[in-house]
């Protein structure tokens, strides 16, 4: 993993729908999402999209996203549908 010189804003939205949208900025520059669905009746959330920029990539942007879902009690949940890239970032950041 790439060192990351400087920390990582983040921007929580919440759709209408109840899914919650999770940015990671660093300035201006957008430098991925964590779109979870909106919670089960458990009150888990379920990944709906991991994406960072390509360029960005390795340097923790998702992982971020996942533990500031943790840490804001989102209980977000790997999905059972995912990629080879989801696979691999899925056992990175554990459950």
């Amino acid at each position: 993993m790439r060192e990351v010189k400087n920390r990582f804003e983040t921007k929580v939205d919440r759709t209408r729908q109840g899914a919650m949208l999770l940015q990671a900025y660093q300035g201006d520059k957008a430098l991925g999402l964590l779109a979870l669905y909106p919670p089960d009746a458990q009150g888990n959330r379920v990944v709906f999209q991991v994406w960072t920029l390509e360029d960005q990539r390795g340097i923790g942007v998702a992982s971020h996203l996942w533990n500031t879902a943790k840490e804001l009690g989102l209980n977000p949940v790997h999905s059972s549908n995912q990629t080879d890239a989801g696979v691999a970032w899925a056992q990175v950041v554990g459950s």
